[in-house]
């Protein structure tokens, strides 16, 4: 089952997430069927990925974190990128590291402090 592009919210204490879908313009808002389809789909995914493979600094996203984005994803399929200061915007951060190509943002951990990106398939 394909559901539309959207920010997946994961909460910290337990495996419950909440989808939040990027065209709210068009009136699409997902079932319950389909939040609770992509919560499972999501929590699945940051827990197969322990590791964090790449850091953004106080600066920002560089050019080189997008290209390096891009060879992660290519070598592994799922990237988990923190973010080192806490007052960068995570999903202002998410939409420029997802310029890499073939990069999908799956989730925003509910910390802000994390972001999951896929391959694009």
């Amino acid at each position: 089952m394909k559901l539309a592009q959207g920010l997946i919210i994961a909460t910290a204490a337990s495996a419950a997430t909440a989808f939040i879908p990027l065209r709210i313009d068009r009136g699409w808002v997902p079932s319950r069927a389909q939040a609770g389809e992509a919560s499972k789909e999501e929590a699945h995914l940051w827990a197969s990925t322990p590791n964090t493979l790449l850091h953004i600094g106080s600066k920002g996203v560089q050019a080189s974190h997008v290209r390096s984005l891009g060879d992660l994803l290519s070598q592994h399929g799922l990237v988990k990128v923190k973010l080192s200061d806490y007052r960068l915007e995570a999903a202002e951060l998410a939409f420029k590291l997802k310029e890499a190509e073939g990069a999908r943002l799956v989730g925003i951990h509910e910390s802000g402090r994390y972001l999951l990106f896929s391959s694009e398939v």
